[in-house]
């Protein structure tokens, strides 16, 4: 396909929410863009492929670099800056997601506090994913699930598991914790989020974790926070 220049973009905006609600895809090529250094709290989901150049991105109190072959996830609520390098200005793919899915992929990406950026397994096979999604021209149905099926496959082969070889789905109580540790620094977040998140009645939820960890998301919150404290 011919390289875009500058700016790409998919909005889905009109898509009815399914799966993983897709809102946006893009290209950003900051050879041709400007850049800003002004942080700004996100109101969506979004997962970055570095494609060439280098940057930086600060979240959470820490500075990360970020290379080519780098991904890294920008959740929602929280302060970020991110910026490419000048002498190597970065141009990337991203996706962005206007639905709670987002903190699951995230995980599924093997994403949290402590590691916001990590290499990709295979970044050329991501590159031809996205050159091939980008031969489009309009955001039509089609067009969507086309960019939905980029990000299933994305995930098939770039999924993080506990061990090697272990290709076993987290459990509940590591999903929840997941979650609630993506969320703690926001003072408004509380456990009833975290049942809507996850399509359950609180009761349950707390249930459920309970069996699992011997204590209730409530307790695990708090000593989370306590200890960031």
């Amino acid at each position: 396909m011919a390289e875009p220049h500058g700016l790409k973009l998919l909005r889905f905006e009109k898509m009815e929410e399914t799966l993983f609600s897709l809102w946006c895809v893009g290209y950003n090529d900051f050879r041709y863009l400007k850049s800003s250094h002004r942080s700004r709290v996100m109101n969506k989901y979004t997962i970055h492929f570095v494609r060439s150049g280098k940057g930086t991105l600060h979240i959470y109190g820490k500075t990360f670099p970020v290379k080519a072959g780098d991904m890294f996830f920008i959740p929602t609520r929280e302060r970020v800056l991110y910026y490419p390098d000048e002498a190597a200005p970065w141009r990337y793919y991203w996706i962005s997601l206007h639905s709670t899915a987002g903190t699951q992929i995230a995980g599924a990406l093997g994403f949290d506090r402590d590691t916001p950026v990590r290499a990709a397994r295979d970044s050329d096979r991501i590159q031809r994913l996205f050159d091939t999604l980008f031969e489009a021209e309009s955001p039509t149905a089609e067009v969507y699930y086309r960019a939905l099926s980029v990000l299933l496959e994305i995930l098939s082969f770039e999924h993080t598991t506990s061990a090697a070889g272990d290709t076993r789905r987290e459990s509940f109580a590591d999903e929840v914790k997941t979650i609630l540790r993506l969320n703690c620094d926001n003072p408004d977040f509380t456990v009833e989020d975290v049942s809507q998140m996850l399509y359950m009645t609180h009761a349950h939820m707390c249930r459920q974790f309970k069996a699992e960890t011997g204590m209730t998301p409530v307790s695990y919150l708090i000593a989370m926070r306590l200890e960031r404290a």
